[in-house]
């Protein structure tokens, strides 16, 4: 559809187009997010402790490893970057049969989701703003 500016000037728009151009964009920045924070909370977590156990963590640092399954229950939902864009956020966590990881966080003082969302957040940040000047 044109529009006709004062000057004579013929004004195309394409406002489906950047919006939708936006939100993939947008979606592809919460996967970039999602991912990244997925790998790097997992390497904090990839300290061994095994057996007789004899080094587990303490208060103010990250779990280590017994077998590793609270490590690889670490995910993120949605999945796909267009339900991210269409939900605009993604939520970061761990599988249900990994609830010992948020318990470990809140009520034993270990690092955790909270502390791996504060490391990266200048990180995310940059992400998600070199979306919007694309």
């Amino acid at each position: 559809m044109g529009l006709e500016a004062e000057a004579g000037m013929t004004v195309e728009w394409h406002g489906e187009e950047m919006e939708a151009d936006l939100k993939r964009r947008i979606g592809q920045a919460l996967a970039r997010c999602a991912v990244l924070f997925q790998t790097w909370h997992k390497q904090q977590l990839n300290k061994s402790n095994p057996a007789p156990y004899a080094d587990s963590s303490k208060p103010g640092e990250y779990p280590r490893a017994r077998t590793g399954f609270g490590r690889d229950a670490t995910t993120y939902d949605p999945q796909s970057p267009a339900q991210m864009a269409e939900q605009g956020f993604v939520l970061m966590g761990y599988l249900v049969n990994a609830w010992y990881m948020g318990y470990l966080e809140t009520m034993k003082g270990r690092l955790g989701l909270k502390k791996t969302l504060e490391d990266l957040q200048p990180k995310l940040q940059a992400i998600l703003d070199a979306a919007g000047r694309e």
